[in-house]
This record gives structure tokens, C-alpha cells and sequence, in this order.
């Protein structure tokens, strides 16, 4: 009886061991990911489906430091209307100052009017890009080439925008530098796989986050002009007239409407 009871108790401690190594092994790949969270210094944990969470306090005091070391990030839009009595010419003038400092027209549409109207109105619409530190500069040289009927611009302050994208980038770079690290490092096929697939979301991330921030820097680097051109006849007399000038452009006008007339008349 003696020799039974510690076969069986020999059996049973054989048993509980091998239930505690099971129990080791299944949770290997995840204690690998958590001690290899700890090394680099996260603070956040591993959601169920094995995305990195960054809590919310160290994102908000990190991105708080930022900004009060950043210069603020501005994006400026200018919208100007003007008229011309040569089209042609200033579009080649616009050009050259285009050129001149540093930017380069993101579009343009030229329209001639119609030849079967009795005079033909023509337009032009552009949007330009301007470096910012350049745009003051420019608006003036269009103010001295042409006719400003109407203008405005809006400044939107992004720094805060730009501080969470530029941290977001940052804290995935450390990742994903570190995710190398421990694939290097990886000893099993399990631990391998799940590095492997956290690599692949941070990656497909970065890209993305960096491609934000690029976007974001661009509008900040350059300011956006949209200018509208018309090519008038007469321009538009915007400073106030004195009663000797309304009533000299008052008989040019007529003038110039009768002979019309009478333009229209012979034909």
C-alpha cells in the first residue's frame, strides 16, 4: 500500500507540472510584447487585437511641451479680384513675379469670351502658391499691375494640428525602430509573428502620419493666392470721385455709349 501511494502522488505532481508549463507557453507571446513595451519606455497598453494605446495624459504633456517651444504654424489664403485693360500682359507680368519669389500658379484657366457677342469679355482665374514669408510682396506688385476691385485674407492657426501629427510621428518612429530590435532579438515562431504583425501596423501608420504632416507643412511653407482678372474697357473707379470727376466720367461714358451706338447701328 505504501509503494501505491507514492506512485500516485509522483503521478499527480507530473500532471500539475505539465498543466503550469502549458499555461507558461500560451502566455509567452504576449508577456514577450509587454516586457518589450516596458523596454521602450511606454506608458500605454495592448488593446485586444495587439494595437499599441498611448494614453492620454503623456500624448496631451508631450504635445503641451511642443507647443510651447514651436513657432505657430499659419496657413494663409488670400482671395483677390482685379481688373485689367490688358489681360495678356498682366498675366505675363504675374508670371515673372511668380517666378521671381520662389512660388509656381497650381492652376490656370484663361477664358476669351464669345465672338458671337457684341464685345467680347474676357477673364482669368489662377490659384498660386507664394512662399509665406513672400506674400505680403506679391500682393503689393499685383496692386501696382492692376485694378483691385475686392480683397481678403484668412489665417488659420494649425500648431496644434501640426504638434500631435509631428508626436504621433515621433512615438511611432521609436516603435518601429524598436519593433527591428525585437525581431531580431525573437526566439520563438509565436513571438516572431507577433512582432512581425505589430511591425506591419506601424508602418502602414507612419506613412500615413508622415504624409499628413507633409501635407500640413506645405500649406503652412506656402501661402495660396486664388486670383480672379477681368479685362475691362474702363476701370473700376474705386477711391471716391470729387463732382468735377463724376461728371467728366460721366460724359466720357455717354460719349463712348453713343459711339458704340452708332457702331452697332451701321453694322
Amino acid at each position: 500500500m505504501g509503494m501505491k501511494k507514492v506512485l500516485s502522488l509522483a503521478l499527480a505532481m507530473m500532471m500539475v507540472m505539465i498543466l503550469l508549463a502549458s499555461c507558461g507557453a500560451n502566455s509567452a507571446p504576449m508577456d514577450y510584447m509587454e516586457n518589450s513595451k516596458a523596454e521602450m519606455g511606454y506608458d500605454g497598453v495592448y488593446d485586444a487585437a495587439g494595437d499599441y494605446e498611448m494614453p492620454m495624459e503623456s500624448g496631451t504633456t508631450t504635445a503641451a511641451s511642443d507647443m510651447a517651444t514651436m513657432e505657430q504654424k499659419l496657413i494663409k489664403t488670400v482671395n483677390m479680384s482685379v481688373e485689367t485693360e490688358e489681360l495678356n500682359t498682366l498675366l505675363e507680368n504675374i508670371s515673372a513675379q511668380v517666378d521671381s519669389l520662389g512660388g509656381y500658379v497650381q492652376s490656370r484657366n484663361v477664358y476669351n469670351g464669345s465672338a458671337y457677342s457684341g464685345s467680347r469679355s474676357r477673364n482669368a482665374e489662377l490659384t498660386i502658391r507664394i512662399p509665406a514669408a513672400n506674400l505680403d510682396g506679391f500682393v503689393g506688385k499685383v496692386k501696382d499691375m492692376s485694378n483691385i476691385t475686392s480683397a481678403n485674407e484668412q489665417v488659420e492657426d494649425v500648431t496644434l494640428s501640426y504638434v500631435a501629427v509631428e508626436s504621433r510621428m515621433n512615438a511611432l518612429q521609436t516603435e518601429h525602430d524598436r519593433l527591428l530590435e525585437l525581431l531580431a532579438q525573437a526566439e520563438t515562431m509565436s513571438d516572431l509573428l507577433e512582432v512581425e504583425a505589430r511591425l506591419t501596423q506601424v508602418v502602414s501608420e507612419l506613412e500615413s502620419v508622415t504624409s499628413q504632416l507633409r501635407v500640413l507643412q506645405n500649406r503652412v511653407d506656402y501661402a495660396t493666392v486664388e486670383l480672379y482678372i477681368r479685362e475691362v474697357q474702363v476701370l473700376t473707379v474705386v477711391d471716391e470721385e470729387t463732382v468735377w470727376q463724376r461728371m467728366t466720367r460721366g460724359f466720357g461714358e455717354n460719349l463712348k455709349g453713343l459711339g458704340n451706338g452708332i457702331v452697332e447701328f451701321v453694322i
